[in-house]
């Protein structure tokens, strides 16, 4: 009789985790289909203002090549968390998303497709996707329940940054890519232990010092000789100070 009601319990708890799994990828198919509606918004309205005559402005033509790729990216965000791809991939897919974003002219449906955006990459990185062990998202601060353990090994870069600066991250080096804004010196950096040649690690990105944006573009793969980039975004204008954190740990098996 003892056996039975423990079996039955071992029942629930499992039923009960699979809705939860359910109802965490409910979120995020909400989610990604409310970045994809505006995004077919903002494609139909820059497409109309690029077709309402012969001349068009720079801006506009401008802004339907950009209104266009956001819809294609926004479509395909939606197609892999529609097939449940891991959640260390829909952060990195959404991240990319949130890149896109900063590139987006003001107007009313741009910022609805810019707040959807938002609301995605904050799903993700408040546990959205598949549940399983607590990690830090890729780009901010482990929350409370993240097991500092589960980080094998960190590099700490310090530097200055004028508009935008990528850091591509390699074993035991950082080399520094200055995209707009002045050259400035390259910085300098020190490790506990150089990023592996592995597949299925998640590089993350935390900010202890500096005024702009700083996100994981690309994650370390075969594909890309296991290297990861950080983009430093920064236009308020005039150099300033950087403190980063990059750290990297296994990504969930499930």
């Amino acid at each position: 009789m003892t056996a039975v009601k423990i079996s039955y319990a071992l029942l629930f708890i499992f039923l009960l985790s699979n809705v939860a799994l359910a109802q965490d990828y409910q979120k995020l198919e909400r989610a990604a289909d409310a970045v994809k509606d505006a995004a077919e918004r903002v494609a139909d309205d820059a497409g109309d203002q690029f077709q309402k005559g012969r001349q068009n402005s720079s801006d506009a033509i401008e802004h339907a090549f950009l209104a266009e790729e956001a819809y294609a990216a926004a479509k395909l965000m939606d197609k892999i968390v529609g097939d449940k791809y891991d959640i260390g991939d829909l952060r990195l897919a959404a991240n990319v998303l949130k890149v896109m974003s900063e590139r987006f002219p003001a107007g009313e449906f741009w910022s609805r497709l810019r707040e959807s955006i938002d609301s995605l990459v904050f799903e993700l990185a408040a546990g959205g996707g598949p549940t399983g062990p607590v990690v830090p998202p890729p780009n901010g601060d482990p929350d409370d329940d993240f097991d500092e353990n589960r980080i094998l090994g960190r590099f700490f870069w310090n530097g200055e940054v004028d508009h935008e600066v990528h850091l591509s991250v390699n074993g035991t080096s950082i080399t520094s890519e200055t995209l707009r804004g002045r050259r400035l010196e390259d910085g300098s950096f020190s490790f506990t232990a150089a990023l592996p040649r592995e597949s299925g690690l998640i590089v993350g990105v935390t900010k202890t010092d500096g005024r702009g944006q700083v996100t994981v573009i690309q994650q370390p793969n075969a594909a890309n000789d296991f290297t990861a980039i950080i983009r430093l975004f920064d236009d308020d204008g005039g150099a300033r100070p950087y403190s980063i954190e990059i750290f990297w740990y296994k990504g969930s098996e499930n």
